[in-house]
């Protein structure tokens, strides 16, 4: 297995760790869990990776072409991106942990399937930007990751700070 696709599945797992939080009752704390173990399972998978990557000494690279009518998919995994995605993975999860304890989705479950999603949704984007090798595909990681930020970060909208 390689160093790409160990850090692409990371990338669409911690993506994904907020469907838990969305689609169980928000009046239990399982969702929550769920999206916690899941964004714990993403970040590892990349640390694994980022582990093959810097046991070699060349890049290793996947080129896709997509429809859209500039660009393709293609995504580098080298030394010195391998460094940088080291924090993108263990942060989040990390954030993850501490909100089992800080933010309980059964205390606010309103708002609490929100930050879920958008809280994975970031990280997955956060690792993106940084193997993007192409320059649409940075712009569209760039923006998704804007966007989840905004949304995970507002996600107090009853507060009038917020």
């Amino acid at each position: 297995m390689s160093s790409v696709s160990l850090i692409l599945g990371a990338i669409v797992v911690l993506a994904c760790s907020g469907l838990p939080a969305c689609l169980l009752s928000s009046r239990s704390s399982a969702g929550q869990r769920a999206t916690v173990l899941l964004m714990m399972a993403g970040s590892a998978l990349g640390l694994v990776g980022i582990g093959f990557a810097l046991g070699h000494t060349t890049p290793s690279s996947l080129f896709v072409p997509w429809r859209l009518p500039w660009g393709q998919f293609a995504v580098t995994i080298d030394s010195l991106r391998a460094v940088f995605l080291g924090p993108v993975f263990v942060v989040p999860a990390l954030g993850s942990i501490y909100a089992l304890g800080y933010w309980k989705q059964m205390e606010h479950p309103e708002n609490g399937r929100r930050l879920g999603a958008f809280y994975g949704l970031l990280a997955g984007a956060m690792a993106m930007v940084v193997v993007a090798s192409d320059a649409v595909l940075f712009l569209i990681a760039w923006e998704l990751m804007a966007i989840a930020a905004y949304f995970a970060a507002t996600a107090e909208d009853d507060n009038p700070d917020v």
